[in-house]
């Protein structure tokens, strides 16, 4: 079957970790600026502000980038299709206001929480405000991605993604001279530019399902899996994830929790270097295959590919772990080697887990998948 050709596999992962490689230099000379020009604390802070958008996000979006991916690319007729846009559409609606009810009014008590009472009084909440804002733009990037991504359109997501870390490298020197405020929107940024963009190429790709898009959530999920799993999926697993920086914050400081964020943010750019580009080609092509058999199959050689390409990239960097992050970061940094060293032993387990847990996910087992996905970020 073609879609099991190892060369296809191959060649896909090339591409995209091609692109993917582009974006994290990117994001790594963003990273650079921030750490020189901004130090422990505007790091620490930033790994805060992210950590809340990587709550808000995927709570509201309850796993329907993976259900958009999954339903496009099963769907054989126009109709169909855009169905799924329709309720795409009145789905993203539903989550604006839900944003913007969250950031008029709490964010005050999201300051508290993610600080302290003293933040509030000195600082006031604009910044939060802003973040959680922000969350709107990561939401539209994340829904038209998956949307352009439900056909493979490889060239076009890519070219979506080095947009977003573009401008955010360009932008991040200008918005950090603005203090708090600049920081604040560094998050989400690069987000509002890749919008536009995935925005111009799912008119293009959509041309004719879009002429018949209504403003219908039932549409979408009428014929999409439901589960309780999927909601408490992204609340446990996110709620936890900003809960740990918030501990280390509380525990140890700003600067602790900006030498905790360097070593984080190492081990996002090597997931996201192996990760992002099978998950382009990975989703949807496992969407397609129809025997039990042959996804397994596929599956075992995806994780294979995963273990050859990570296993020595993991060495090198435990080796290299001070010279890393003095060269990503700045000399303050590198009393974290030692904990970049643990993360980069505990990584590996990821080659195992990611393919399969994906696997269950498509297959409807959403129970198991929580708790797969839950231990694999944890």
């Amino acid at each position: 079957m073609q879609y099991l050709s190892s060369r296809d596999i191959y060649k896909s992962f090339s591409l995209m970790s091609s692109v993917t490689l582009l974006t994290i230099i990117l994001g790594m000379i963003t990273t650079k600026i921030v750490a020189i020009f901004g130090g422990l604390e505007v790091i620490g802070k930033l790994e805060l502000y992210r950590k809340l958008i990587g709550l808000i996000v995927p709570i509201l979006a309850a796993g329907t980038s993976t259900i958009i991916v999954q339903k496009i690319s099963n769907s054989s007729s126009e109709k169909n299709i855009s169905n799924v846009l329709s309720g795409t559409s009145s789905l993203f609606l539903v989550q604006t206001a839900t944003v913007l009810f969250l950031a008029i009014m709490f964010a005050d008590e999201i300051a508290v929480w993610l600080f302290s009472a003293e933040y509030k009084t000195l600082k006031g909440t604009t910044e939060i405000r802003i973040v959680i804002l922000m969350s709107i733009a990561v939401l539209s990037l994340q829904t038209l991605t998956a949307i352009i991504n439900g056909k493979v359109n490889l060239k076009e997501v890519s070219i979506v993604n080095v947009a977003t870390a573009l401008t955010t490298m360009l932008a991040c020197y200008p918005l950090l001279m603005l203090g708090d405020l600049g920081v604040a929107l560094l998050v989400g940024f690069g987000s509002i530019v890749g919008s536009f963009i995935a925005f111009f190429y799912v008119i293009k790709i959509y041309r004719k399902q879009i002429s018949f898009i209504r403003l219908s959530i039932r549409d979408f999920f009428s014929s999409s899996p439901t589960s309780i799993w999927m909601i408490a999926h992204p609340l446990i697993v996110s709620t936890l994830l900003l809960y740990i920086p918030i501990m280390v914050k509380n525990q140890y400081g700003l600067e602790s929790l900006g030498l905790y964020s360097s070593v984080m943010i190492i081990n996002t750019i090597l997931t996201m270097i192996l990760m992002s580009a099978l998950k382009t080609y990975f989703l949807p092509t496992l969407g397609k295959i129809t025997s039990v058999k042959e996804k397994k199959i596929y599956i075992n050689k995806i994780i294979f590919l995963l273990l050859i390409v990570m296993l020595p990239i993991i060495i090198v960097i435990m080796f290299f772990a001070k010279i890393i992050l003095l060269i990503l970061f700045s000399a303050e940094f590198v009393i974290a080697s030692e904990l970049l060293i643990i993360q980069m032993m505990s990584l590996l387990s990821a080659a195992f887990c990611w393919p399969y847990a994906n696997f269950i996910l498509h297959d409807g087992h959403y129970k198991i998948f929580f708790l797969i996905d839950r231990i694999l970020k944890l």
